[in-house]
């Protein structure tokens, strides 16, 4: 067996150590374009939303909510990613993802009176119950099933607030 040795002086061996440490430059550059990319494709906003709902369908609020929130990273303007973040975070009990989703939906366009029942609740899990009675009282007298739903929850708040402020006396 014959050893190879290199003499560095040697135009063979310069210009292969040359190749190698220009192929680990250039991998640190895809690897570094990777990480700065973010590491994850782009996202069909429209795509995402279908997933939310078919999580939401089958109960799965996590996947829906993290698919909400991916829609809505891609696109920020759009109500109905907006607005289903604010469903998807009332699920999981985080009243202040859902009013700040809520926020942006309506600077995207929706009508206040659309995020109301919504607004109330995430109000109420966030522990404002002032908060959550006012957006009620902004309610229009004719209300859907989930505005009568949330007002009846705020009232039952209201009473069992002022039920311990009587015990605690």
């Amino acid at each position: 067996y014959e050893i190879l040795t290199c003499d560095w002086s040697s135009d063979v061996c310069s210009s292969d150590l040359l190749i190698a440490i220009l192929a680990v430059i250039a991998l640190g550059m895809i690897g570094l374009a990777y990480l700065l990319r973010g590491g994850e494709p782009p996202v069909d906003p429209a795509v995402a939303l279908r997933n939310a709902a078919a999580a939401l369908q089958t109960g799965n609020y996590h996947a829906a909510h993290d698919q909400a929130r991916r829609a809505a990273i891609a696109a920020p303007g759009s109500r109905a990613a907006q607005m289903t973040l604010a469903r998807t975070s009332l699920l999981l009990e985080e009243g202040v993802a859902a009013e700040a989703a809520l926020d942006r939906a309506i600077a995207n366009g929706v009508p206040v009176a659309q995020t109301l029942a919504m607004r109330a609740e995430a109000r109420l899990l966030q522990g404002n119950l002032a908060g959550a009675q006012d957006a009620v009282a902004k309610m229009p007298p004719v209300r859907d099933a989930e505005m009568i739903r949330i007002a009846a929850k705020v009232r039952a708040a209201q009473t069992s607030g002022r039920s311990e402020e009587h015990t605690s006396e």
